[in-house]
């Protein structure tokens, strides 16, 4: 059983949308089984605006809790129910959950499966995409200071070996949004191959499509990316990182570069430039 108090303060630099957050998350899990458990996760979360055009809200969540282990997967399936109460709007709930499912194919590649509805706020689905960008692109998250209803489906594959590692990916979105005119569908697919030329330099491709068709205004938005880049570990605990993104139609291109230092396995100090 855990019981954790949270605070968290989201600052905006552009958007006049800080918020103070506090929530109680109580969370029961029991192992039934060698390889199966069953929990109880709940959370209450208050979210103060620091504007008065934006009201404050707060969130009950309650969820059952299935995880369990194969010889070759593995699974988490959450199921609940989530409540908002809003100033000033009507308040509402409904069911939400997520299924998680990573299935080993060989001892160098995987598949993992995730399939999500949640009734949560723009900057925690923000945040939590940033934490894992395999639960979806942050950049599909609009920050505007209301709820929504996001909906997902992701897959990805995984190829590691001695000579070529491969990552493919592809993603179905729906978000919709209580007041502000932001409800969008999203489908987007994408592939990345890393080659190494010797055992300290080793090279990369990325290409990237993403269609955003956005529900209230009919736009519909296609993005192709094509990138590249170049790592070379100088020694055995520095690394640098390189690359050129070729150039989008609307946006032009951009160079990165990043440096790496890790003087032991705990420890790791990381310098990443970009210039648009």
């Amino acid at each position: 059983f855990t019981l954790l108090p949270l605070y968290k303060n989201f600052y905006y630099e552009v958007q006049d949308t800080d918020n103070q957050r506090y929530e109680l998350q109580a969370n029961w899990f029991y192992q039934m089984y060698r390889l199966t458990g069953v929990g109880l996760d709940s959370s209450v979360s208050k979210i103060e605006y620091d504007t008065d055009r934006i009201p404050d809200y707060m969130f009950t969540r309650i969820y059952g809790v299935v995880s369990g282990k194969r010889p070759h997967s593995e699974f988490d399936i959450n199921l609940g129910y989530t409540y908002v109460d809003r100033e000033q709007f009507e308040s509402g709930g409904s069911p939400t959950g997520s299924l998680t499912w990573l299935v080993n194919l060989t001892g160098h590649s995987w598949v993992r499966t995730y399939v999500s509805s949640e009734l949560t706020d723009s900057g925690r689905r923000a945040l939590n995409s940033s934490v894992n960008p395999d639960d979806g692109d942050p950049s599909d998250t609009q920050i505007s200071g209301d709820v929504l209803q996001d909906n997902i489906i992701a897959l990805r594959y995984s190829r590691s070996g001695a000579t070529l590692n491969f990552n493919l990916w592809g993603e179905l979105r729906d978000q919709n949004y209580a007041e502000a005119p932001l409800d969008r569908e999203i489908q987007s697919v994408g592939a990345q191959i890393n080659y190494p030329l010797t055992p300290l330099l080793s090279s990369g491709v990325v290409g990237r499509y993403k269609r955003t068709k956005l529900i209230e205004t009919d736009r519909l938005d296609k993005e192709y990316y094509v990138g590249g880049n170049i790592s070379y570990q100088l020694s055995r605990t520095l690394i640098s990182n390189t690359g050129i993104a070729l150039p989008r139609d609307y946006e032009g291109h951009y160079v990165l570069g990043k440096l790496t230092f890790q003087p032991n396995s705990e420890h790791r100090f990381t310098t990443f430039l970009q210039l648009d």
